[in-house]
């Protein structure tokens, strides 16, 4: 790809020489002086090149303040957000909150990541990061994944962070495996995000809980690993909630 680039700028600037050569040569055969070709070429590509770098500085502007624009959302994104989010938007919002904590961040490929979507390092210590937005629990799946990124990757840590929770069976493997693991609790705390009321756990308020995604009660219900809270929504709506 870089040497693609490389090629089409070459050509890009064989054109502009080309095209002011051609200009000049018109120029001067119309005033009947071929004595100011090279006054006429001189001047044409500097206007050219002026432009030019005039549009690349536009750009680069226009480029940096939309990437501080998407960097200020992430930021100011409160928990009830991710929820909603893509999962490409919540690796965004994870890099954005890792780089405010002083960690150098870099993205994996969308494709064929090899269990990581995020290398995060800082201290000198570098993490592979799975970022999981998920309307349900987070299984081993997930687990087994970045396991097998740390050696890929060359990583000191593994981590995998989710909106939601982890099964029963992603903690057990991942105490195993050394993984660290943040659920939607961790982020609260770490990241310092806006919480949802109906996440408060006090008495007299339970059966008044609200699913953040579409706003039905929370019921409590009996799962294979325990009991949880679910939407009233169910199958539309697979959100959940540990009951702690």
């Amino acid at each position: 790809m870089r040497g693609y680039k490389h090629k089409r700028r070459k050509q890009n600037g064989r054109l502009i020489v080309d095209a002011c050569i051609l200009f000049s040569v018109v120029f001067c055969y119309a005033t009947k002086n071929i004595f100011h070709f090279p006054v006429v070429f001189l001047a044409l590509l500097i206007i050219t090149a002026g432009v030019l770098v005039t549009v690349k500085i536009v750009r680069f502007g226009l480029a940096k303040a939309e990437k501080q624009k998407q960097h200020d959302k992430y930021i100011n994104s409160g928990i009830r957000e991710t929820d909603t989010m893509s999962g490409e938007d919540f690796e965004e919002f994870l890099a954005a909150h890792f780089r405010k904590n002083g960690y150098k961040v870099k993205t994996t490929q969308k494709t064929k990541d090899y269990g990581a979507d995020l290398i995060i390092e800082k201290g000198g210590v570098s993490v592979a990061v799975q970022a999981k937005r998920y309307a349900d629990k987070v299984g081993i799946k997930a687990i087994q994944e970045i396991v097998s990124a740390k050696d890929y990757y060359h990583a000191d840590r593994t981590m995998v962070v989710t909106n939601n929770y982890f099964t029963d069976s992603a903690v057990n493997l991942a105490e195993r495996c050394g993984v660290e693991l943040w659920d939607r609790q961790t982020l609260i705390n770490t990241f310092n995000l806006t919480d949802f009321q109906s996440f408060n756990e006090t008495s007299g308020y339970k059966d008044n809980m609200v699913c953040p995604l579409c706003k039905g009660k929370l019921r409590l219900k009996r799962g294979r690993y325990g009991d949880f809270y679910g939407c009233e929504n169910f199958p539309s709506c697979r959100y959940t909630k540990n009951k702690e």
